[in-house]
């Protein structure tokens, strides 16, 4: 059909592509009275701005799978491996006007968490309307304007390619009034985490394609460094986090809501029909911005929101992964490989079976146990790896290898075994449908990964659930420590156990916490936070109370180490005034006498002070191994509460000194 359509022709093609709204009416009678062909139509329609809108919030019929909703709000921060809830109370968002909109946006997209907004003022700080009750965490957006007001800008752009020099100067006073306002907006740390915004960088060098990128004369350039300062500062900063707003944006899209294409980029906000009203007598009328672009603020709101939301379950442990046990066959390469004579390497590992390898070398970077469950041969494996990875991941990376042909159940309990876990640590991911519903039969705790090869890769890095707050020594060389658990476990079953307690030279050194700049401050707050079964309460601590409680001198930690291993920082105990709050200790020394002989040491330093001492107790559903430490050590149970008068023993076999 190339001649001029009929209404009905026309309204035929719409309701195919576009649907039929009463409100496109009069696009279907500009195109009939346009004598447009039907080629042009349809090229006019799947082109057009109603296409565009219709389809891409077109609902996903039938019934979808989780990993497939995550495409959208979850991209960023996949939820497949939560468990339990965040259970936040209330939180605390300071910022600018360009705040303004986010609780209306957060409670239209069905957040339902208390939000107190506060104004950021440059002549004084507003003290938050519930700051007594506390927050869970605050956002902090600083507004980049009064970081680098107009008349700064402006004269760098006119002095920027004749002055240097100057540029760099007014960069400089930028800093300063950064941290003047970093320091003002950063004074309750001490109560809860603060996350603070980076800043959206420009969309484009406003000076030209072609003139130099890294450079401070470029504004995108200025505001990346800009972001390099702030984040140094907040790492300086206790109980503070980047949230990084401008790699969010960027994942997100910066042209669904960026005003730099729009209004001045130094407002660093998003584009809204603000202004619109003042637009009114202008000789030709013009729709609001909303009708120009497509805007999907509230959706980049969401985003902002899910990331923080996110760092606070990492800040806290919630629902923390410490292993992840991987399949091999058609899971870390391609095809059924054993049966396989001449291996094609690049089919079998490139694209996503190498983004696989990454994550799991990230993954082990943090401190998480990798393990290998493979139904196969383990010569046959040995001879593939060599062929596929002669650089990256080795085999010897896996701290826990179970390649047999044993049930995968199986494997993955002894897997746990070894590496002293519960099942709700550890994650597992196999290509098998059968294999994943026998384990989540054995295991109903344990994290099974549904979701496709094309998922894995982004579940496994950018959850908040296998992330960390920081890096520790212990953290980094977990792999070995649990290589020479293994060791330690083989010898314990050759020979009695006093004479493999007495071989092991275990040596405990105590150490009493200072504050938060004690360089093992880090490690004690994760081994707090991270800590399930040898924990006599199961409660987690913030950063802020955690160094309150250092600062009043009632935090010890042990460092152990044996024969076989140095296993860093294993051991927190809290004390308050006469009471033993809360006991955490890693699992890597159960029943080698360590929590016994620290125990011994804290409380014959509190009964100098003390006749009598007592401690809390707190059943969990995971704390079994835990729940003996004070009976053991001679202590009696009266009014709910554990007391002593005396010292308990400690064991001969370990050798204890406080440093």
């Amino acid at each position: 059909m190339t001649g001029k359509l009929t209404a009905e022709d026309i309204f035929a093609v719409y309701r195919g592509i576009l649907g039929r709204e009463p409100e496109n009416e009069a696009i279907v009678e500009q195109w009939v009275n346009s004598g447009t062909s039907l080629e042009g139509l349809i090229n006019g329609s799947i082109d057009s701005y109603e296409f565009f809108k219709r389809h891409r919030s077109q609902p996903i019929h039938g019934a979808v799978p989780k990993y497939a909703r995550n495409n959208g709000t979850s991209y960023s921060a996949p939820d497949d491996l939560e468990v339990s809830p965040t259970g936040l109370s209330r939180v605390l968002v300071n910022g600018s006007c360009l705040t303004d909109g986010w609780v209306g946006a957060l409670q239209r997209n069905g957040v339902t968490v208390p939000i107190d907004r506060l104004l950021v003022s440059q002549e004084h700080l507003v003290t938050p309307p519930t700051l007594e009750h506390g927050y869970d965490f605050q956002i902090t957006q600083l507004p980049l304007r009064w970081v680098y007001p107009d008349w700064l800008f402006f004269e760098a752009v006119e002095v920027a390619f004749r002055d240097p020099d100057r540029v760099q100067a007014i960069f400089e006073e930028c800093v300063g009034r950064l941290e003047r306002l970093f320091d003002a907006t950063s004074q309750w740390t001490d109560r809860f985490p603060n996350f603070v915004c980076s800043f959206i960088t420009p969309q484009r060098n406003f000076h030209g394609r072609l003139l130099p990128r890294y450079d401070l004369r470029n504004p995108q350039y200025f505001i990346e460094q800009l972001n390099e300062r702030l984040a140094g500062m907040i790492e300086a900063k206790p109980n503070c986090y980047l949230l990084d707003l401008d790699s969010i944006a960027s994942t997100f899209g910066k042209r669904f809501f960026a005003e730099d294409a729009v209004w001045q980029l130094q407002h660093g906000g998003m584009l809204s029909n603000a202004g619109h009203e003042y637009d009114q007598a202008r000789i030709v009328a013009t729709p609001p911005l909303t009708d120009h672009y497509d805007l999907r603020t509230a959706d980049f709101v969401v985003q902002i929101w899910r990331e923080a939301e996110a760092m606070y379950r990492t800040v806290v442990g919630r629902d923390a992964v410490k292993m992840v046990c991987v399949d091999l066959d058609d899971t870390l390469w391609r095809g059924v490989l054993a049966e396989a004579e001449d291996i094609d390497i690049d089919p079998a590992k490139e694209g996503w079976p190498m983004g696989l390898q990454e994550a799991l070398a990230f993954l082990k970077a943090r401190g998480v146990i990798l393990a290998i469950i493979s139904k196969n041969d383990e010569a046959n494996v040995k001879r593939i790896w060599d062929k596929l990875f002669f650089w990256g991941l080795k085999l010897e990376d896996f701290a826990i290898r179970k390649i047999n042909w044993t049930d995968k159940a199986t494997n993955i309990q002894e897997a746990m075994s070894e590496a002293n876990l519960l099942p709700r640590n550890v994650v597992f991911l196999d290509d098998n449908p059968a294999e994943r519903a026998r384990v989540k039969e054995a295991f109903p705790d344990l994290r099974v990964i549904d979701a496709p090869h094309h998922y894995w890769k982004r579940i496994l890095l950018w959850s908040a659930e296998t992330q960390v707050p920081a890096i520790s020594a212990e953290s980094a060389r977990r792999t070995e420590l649990i290589k020479a658990q293994v060791v330690r476990e083989e010898a314990r079953s050759k020979l009695s156990r006093e004479d493999f307690l007495t071989g092991l030279g275990i040596a405990v050194t105590l150490h009493r916490l200072t504050g938060a700049d004690d360089k093992r401050f880090p490690r004690s707050l994760e081994l707090l936070n991270k800590t399930n079964q040898f924990n006599t309460t199961g409660e987690r601590w913030t950063q802020a109370d955690f160094t309150d409680a250092a600062n009043r001198g009632g935090v010890v930690v042990a460092e152990v180490k044996d024969k076989h291993s140095d296993y860093g920082l294993v051991f927190v105990c809290i004390s308050r005034d006469d009471t033993i709050v809360q006991v955490v200790m890693s699992c890597r020394v159960i029943g080698l006498g360590v929590e016994a002989t620290a125990l011994s040491q804290i409380a014959g330093h509190m009964l100098a002070r003390n006749k009598k001492i007592s401690a809390r107790m707190i059943e969990t559903d995971a704390n079994l191994p835990s729940r003996d430490i004070f009976s053991r050590s001679g202590w009696t149970k009266k009014r709910g509460k554990w007391e002593a008068t005396a010292a308990g023993p400690a064991p001969e076999h370990v050798k204890v000194e406080w440093a």
